[in-house]
């Protein structure tokens, strides 16, 4: 199937991580609280390129500096794998923790991690992932240990996180998108401005504001939408997996989690898109419980709520 969007994809990471817990809130609050820029980018995720292990194994890491550092000038020294030392390696390690600007937040624990670039985050998981049964030049001495502690925490405690937050978030938006529209809009519907100017996806590669779409144009987005979703959804399990693997340190590659990162990233994109979508359409029918048209439906709200039942 065809993913084609237009060109320069970029990923838009200002979202914070749900909350965990059974039940999720499912207001239209939840939109009205996110930037505009998140609707009204065209731009699909893109997946962060990488290498195979024995690439990674040959490639050049910044290794100078102190081991303790929190900020690094331009290193002059660059080693790969075969050629460091214990002492070496950690250091190279901590640079690239470094890099993701780690920060401590009450509720989200490691929300600077959260919103790190894509490209940091595998940069960081090139040597973590990689380094994992790698035997170091030298003497072990107390570098050894340290680093494999080292080395575990950045893989569960910096490339986890960022990873499970964003399949979260599109559980969360699924949730929304597959409850009938009525049913979430009832006693908390307010009219967002900012989903009516998000852009929307077009089946011949362009894109609309739904505000400006025409019903065919609306149709045609929703049908693209629901397409891509469900074959995407298919590739899920992966990114699940591979979410579950960094928390056991489990074999896992830098081509597995920039893999993995793409598809979540592509999840959480697109069912963004559907429920702005969707919300419209009702809009657009007027099915706000406080209107009294609950049973008036457009032919663009029948799309948008697809096979939900209908309320009585």
């Amino acid at each position: 199937m065809s993913e084609a969007l237009p060109a320069g994809f970029l990923t838009i990471e200002e979202a914070e991580p749900p909350s965990d817990g059974p039940d999720v809130e499912l207001s239209c609050a939840d939109y009205s609280q996110r930037d505009r820029r998140q609707y009204e980018t065209t731009n699909l995720p893109e997946r962060c390129a990488t290498g195979t292990p024995q690439q990674l194994t040959a490639k050049l890491y910044a290794c100078s500096g102190g081991l303790d550092s929190t900020r690094y000038m331009e290193a002059p020294k660059l080693r790969d794998m075969p050629s460091m030392e214990w002492e070496e390696a950690r250091v190279a390690l901590n640079r690239l923790v470094v890099d993701l600007k780690i920060g401590v937040h009450s509720r989200y624990r490691y929300r600077s991690s959260y919103k790190a670039a894509n490209s940091d985050l595998v940069a960081l998981a090139e040597f973590a992932l990689t380094a994992r049964s790698f035997d170091f030049k030298g003497k072990k001495g107390e570098h050894a240990p340290k680093f494999r502690k080292e080395r575990v925490d950045a893989v569960t405690l910096r490339l986890h996180p960022p990873l499970s937050a964003r399949l979260q978030d599109a559980t969360h938006d699924r949730q929304i998108t597959a409850r009938p529209i009525v049913q979430t809009m009832q006693g908390r519907w307010q009219p967002n401005d900012a989903l009516l100017h998000a852009r929307v996806p077009l089946p011949d590669g362009g894109n609309v504001k739904i505000i400006e779409a025409t019903p065919e144009q609306a149709m045609a987005s929703l049908g693209f939408v629901r397409h891509w979703l469900a074959d995407r959804e298919m590739r899920r399990a992966f990114a699940d997996d591979v979410a579950q693997w960094l928390l056991t340190d489990s074999e896992v590659t830098a081509a597995d989690y920039a893999e993995a990162l793409f598809i979540a990233d592509g999840l959480k994109f697109m069912y963004g898109k559907l429920a702005a979508l969707q919300r419209h359409c009702a809009l657009d029918a007027d099915l706000s419980p406080a209107s009294g048209n609950v049973g008036a439906r457009s032919d663009r709200a029948m799309v948008a709520l697809g096979s939900s039942a209908p309320v009585n």
